[in-house]
Parts: C-alpha cells; sequence; structure tokens
C-alpha cells in the first residue's frame, strides 16, 4: 500500500478522495495526522508538513491557488508580488485582504484565456462578458484573449501582459 505521504503527490496536498482512490484508507490518514506526519487542512485536505504555505493558505480558505501563487507553486515563474492569489468560490471562507497603503489605489488584474470548445457558443460568451463587466465594476482590469491569440500570437499578449505588471497596475 502506498504511503500517505507518497500519495499526495508533486504538491504534497490532496483532497481525502483522491487518496482513497490511490487506496490510502481513511485509518492510514487518522494514523498519518495523529503522528504529525501529515496536517489536516479543513474538512477533507491533507498536506504535508513541508507542504508550500502559499498552498496550504489556499486550502485552508476553501479556494484554489491562482493567477502568479500558481505559477509560483508549480515553478513556471515567480513575482515579488505582495499578498497571494486565489480563486475561491461561493462556498469559500471570507477571504480579507487590505491592500498595503501604497497600492489602495491600484487595481487587480484579471487575465482570461478561452479555449474555442468551452467559449465558442453565444450563451458562453454572453456569460464571460458579463463576467468581465462585474469585475471591471469591481476595479479589475480585466484582459480575455482567445486561444488563437495565446498560440499564434503570443508576443503580443506577453508584452501587454508584462507592460501592466511593469506598471504596478496588477497589484491592488
Amino acid at each position: 500500500m502506498m504511503s500517505v505521504e507518497a500519495a499526495l503527490g508533486p504538491l504534497k496536498a490532496a483532497h481525502r478522495r483522491t487518496l482513497r482512490e490511490a487506496g490510502v484508507s481513511a485509518l492510514h490518514v487518522k494514523q498519518a495526522v495523529a503522528a504529525g506526519r501529515v496536517r489536516a487542512i479543513r474538512r477533507d485536505w491533507i498536506a504535508a508538513i513541508d507542504c508550500n504555505p502559499a498552498l496550504e493558505r489556499a486550502l485552508q480558505v476553501g479556494a484554489a491557488l491562482g493567477c502568479v501563487s500558481a505559477a509560483a507553486v508549480h515553478g513556471i515563474w515567480e513575482f515579488t508580488t505582495p499578498g497571494l492569489h486565489v480563486s475561491a468560490g461561493r462556498h469559500a471562507s471570507r477571504l480579507v485582504f487590505e491592500p498595503p497603503s501604497w497600492a489602495r489605489d491600484r487595481r487587480p488584474l484579471r487575465i482570461q484565456f478561452d479555449g474555442f470548445g468551452p467559449h465558442s457558443g453565444r450563451a458562453q460568451r454572453t456569460k464571460d462578458l458579463r463576467e468581465d463587466e462585474r469585475l471591471v465594476r469591481r476595479g479589475y482590469i480585466v484582459l480575455r484573449y482567445g486561444s488563437d491569440q495565446v498560440e499564434y500570437d503570443w508576443p503580443t499578449v506577453e508584452s501587454t501582459v508584462l507592460s501592466l505588471i511593469a506598471q504596478g497596475r496588477h497589484l491592488w
């Protein structure tokens, strides 16, 4: 049988269902938590003692890592921006982010990458535009790119994003 720690995978955190599907029993998870080898986060998440603190914090509030926080944890790239970037559903704990005084007049940046299949219909497009409008009203800068732009015109996409980041417009 696979150990709890091995079943957590490369991010060193997993949902209890994932552990069960990997053949790890609830009893073994309970024993690993009691022995201090892993931690229980909320009701359904288990994390290794050396789990990335950003990932662990996101899980504690019922969210997933988003944006540059996810990129850093996955080793894609790392920005030294303040705060934690998360994607939280309606069932997440209340997230309170108080921006530092120097950044209170700044707006966050939201980048949407849409694949053709899920975003090709009129109803989904309308839903996406309504979401963009809602975010803009809340002070977000929203950039939405289609798969063709990402695949065939990446230099323009990258230049736009990096320009906004260089201006500090991605910060709260």
